[in-house]
């Protein structure tokens, strides 16, 4: 079996994965550019989900299956992938700790108006911005999949109220309440933040519009 993946890898990590397949031959480069003279004799393919896999599958007639190095799929899912007895698979549930944190990293930024303050500071103008707090607020996270409950994780510690938006009811341990998503415009108005932590598919294209913006609170903060 050969494996290719479009990433940087250390030695180390090809070694682990080539042990963990005895006989197999995996590759990595870092582009999919750099990938396509290597593709032809490919059984494999890893790449980031948000990559054109469009010009490897025309160059690899033996894959049969792919691997996205994301959550998401958004770019593997071409006619061309459908069309084909590939098997797709994704790296579910790995990225939760880091996309939950840098979440919180931009909405604290942002809360507390930490940018402001830096440019402030580059300007030499000591002028305090003043900022929110956290606490209190009610957050409505649409998309309550691994990374929408580990992002509720963390904004729990703040005191705050989390309101879920998913496909089917269910008890969820760090939501206070749970709506599907055909009760999105009604859930709206209430929440202070709302943050969408939905997979990008054709399914939740233009899944936010007009009318939901308007439901909106007035000052809601959108991530």
């Amino acid at each position: 079996m050969k494996l290719v993946v479009i990433n940087k890898l250390s030695e180390e990590k090809l070694a682990e994965l080539q042990n963990a397949v005895p006989g197999s031959v995996v590759e990595a480069y870092k582009s999919p550019k750099e990938a396509l003279p290597h593709v032809s004799d490919a059984d494999a393919i890893a790449l980031w989900g948000f990559q054109d896999i469009a010009p490897l599958l025309a160059a690899a007639p033996r894959v049969r299956w792919v691997h996205s190095l994301s959550d998401g799929v958004e770019r593997l899912l071409t006619k061309e992938m459908m069309e084909r007895p590939i098997i797709l698979t994704n790296s579910h549930g790995v990225h939760d700790r880091s996309v939950s944190e840098h979440t919180m990293a931009l909405l604290l930024s942002w809360m507390r108006r930490i940018p402001e303050a830096v440019r402030n500071q580059e300007a030499g103008e000591w002028i305090r911005p003043r900022g929110e707090s956290l606490f209190g607020k009610t957050i409505l996270i649409v998309g309550f999949g691994s990374i929408g409950r580990a992002i509720a994780q963390r904004a729990k510690v703040f005191e705050t109220k989390i309101l879920a938006v998913k496909k089917h009811l269910s008890t969820e341990l760090f939501a206070d309440h749970v709506y599907t998503q055909e009760e999105l415009m009604d859930v709206l108005p209430k929440a202070d933040i709302v943050i969408a932590a939905l997979p990008s598919t054709p399914d939740t294209e233009n899944f936010f519009g007009a009318d939901q913006f308007a439901a909106m609170k007035k000052m809601v903060r959108i991530c």
